[in-house]
């Protein structure tokens, strides 16, 4: 199994990014996921979140407060 990891910045800034995972299984994608991240008070703070986690394709938005 191999992971690859890619973070494309989205502002001039550098306070907005996109990060993509693919997870890749003798030789057939296994994972998936499209983060976009804003930076937030000093630190990267996950904003909405598109994977494969349950099986299936779907989104996850993250409030400010951590909840799902």
């Amino acid at each position: 199994m191999s992971q690859k990891e890619f973070i494309k910045r989205l502002d001039k800034f550098g306070q907005e990014r996109m990060r993509v995972k693919l997870t890749i299984n003798k030789g057939k994608l296994s994972d998936l996921v499209f983060q976009y991240e804003s930076f937030i008070d000093n630190h990267w703070r996950e904003i909405v979140r598109y994977d494969l986690a349950h099986g299936f394709f779907h989104r996850d938005f993250v409030f400010p407060k951590g909840k799902k």
